[in-house]
């Protein structure tokens, strides 16, 4: 029987920096590489409305699987009082399988827009991936 987990990211601690047009920040949150299960789904909230990228990258710091998220596809939500910007993609990735086994997979988040993302609180990003196994 298949089983879904959640990996997410923790917003005090990942994708804190400031970011601007291009730049990325790399987090590592749990995805083992064994290549077991699905990455079925990513989803992000975002303090700030800008366009993304997010992906995984292999061991050498090349991104392997990309999604995009265009600022159109933010849909505002309002959390305990504050406001959030949502986006969700299908995206049906096999989990890859590289390097020693159970190793870990970081995962890349870029700016895509003109306007910096904020450091900090005021640009918090929080990344879940929806993995089947």
């Amino acid at each position: 029987m298949r089983r879904s987990t959640v990996r997410e990211s923790v917003p005090a601690t990942h994708y804190v920096k400031a970011l601007q047009k291009n730049e990325y920040e790399d987090a590592n949150f749990g995805l083992r590489s064994n290549g077991n299960g699905k990455i079925k789904h990513v989803r992000m909230r975002s303090k700030q409305l800008l366009s993304w990228q997010i992906g995984l990258t292999d061991f050498s710091g090349n991104l392997t699987r990309i999604c995009t998220f265009s600022v159109e596809e933010g849909f505002p939500r309002q959390v305990d009082g504050v406001d959030y910007f949502y986006y969700v993609k299908d995206v049906n990735w096999a989990v890859p399988e590289e390097g020693p086994i159970d190793r870990t997979i970081t995962v890349a988040l870029r700016n895509l827009s003109t306007v910096a993302k904020t450091a900090g609180s005021a640009g918090e990003v929080k990344i879940s991936l929806d993995i089947d196994q």
